[in-house]
């Protein structure tokens, strides 16, 4: 038996299955872009099938967010800690800006590595209101290292901070689900748990989040923060599991 001939011949005989697939992909690809369900009629069936709990999307759908993602790794001595200030006029915010400009100004200036942190939202109990934001990597904020500045009127009464030491990412990624999806893993939640309040959904962003911190270190997932104005929902956006979180921001 002429071992070559049989070698050239398979070898002939992949390179064809292999092209022929190649086609049938392409064609398969084609086929499913021609009947994919618009954007919008996707967010509706979103919406629709959120409204069957009860829940109303009030938040502007973010149409710019990484297409793939990885885990980050938290390693090293990491800041927590809160800080309380007398009411004392040294700290008064400056009434030539807007407050937002003027809080973050005095983060920048008044508390250490203020810089690494994003405005995210207010937060209000009665007469007293904070601000909070979130430490930022490459432009994203991490929900698991919020800064909260807590204020009486014009005056910065405290703060509570978490700032984290990013190590590196891992190395495999893996595709981002859209926002979209993301409602629609929340809409499955809701009906599993049967959560039927009414509620309404105030904001959306991508971000990375983890409510659990190891000695080892600590790995942050990248998520869709679903901000409603009973609870804050992080869905995973690698897989659409869905955590609740206490409302904050």
């Amino acid at each position: 038996m002429d071992f070559t001939k049989v070698k050239m011949l398979l070898f002939a005989v992949f390179l064809c299955l292999d092209a022929f697939l190649f086609i049938q992909w392409h064609i398969l690809e084609a086929n499913v872009s021609v009947y994919a369900e618009p954007l919008s009629d996707q967010y509706a069936s979103a919406q629709s099938a959120l409204a069957n709990s009860n829940v109303h999307v009030q938040a502007v759908l973010p149409t710019s967010y990484p297409e793939q993602a990885s885990l980050l790794v938290v390693r090293g001595v990491n800041i927590h800690k809160t800080v309380k200030f007398p009411i004392t006029p040294v700290l008064l915010l400056s009434a030539k800006n807007t407050a937002m400009n003027a809080l973050h100004t005095f983060v920048v200036r008044k508390i250490a590595g203020g810089s690494a942190y994003s405005f995210l939202g207010w937060t209000s109990n009665q007469m007293n209101r904070s601000g909070v934001f979130t430490q930022q990597t490459g432009g994203l904020p991490i929900f698991s290292a919020p800064l909260i500045v807590s204020l009486h009127g014009q005056a910065v009464t405290g703060y509570s901070q978490t700032l984290l030491r990013i190590g590196e990412s891992t190395k495999w990624q893996k595709a981002v689900i859209s926002p979209i999806n993301a409602l629609f893993s929340l809409a499955q939640y809701l009906q599993k748990t049967k959560m039927t309040v009414a509620n309404a959904i105030t904001d959306i962003r991508f971000g990375y989040y983890s409510a659990t911190e190891f000695p080892s270190g600590w790995y942050l997932a990248p998520v869709w923060r679903v901000h409603s104005i009973r609870a804050i929902f992080y869905i995973n956006a690698l897989n659409g599991e869905v955590e609740v979180a206490k409302n904050v921001g």
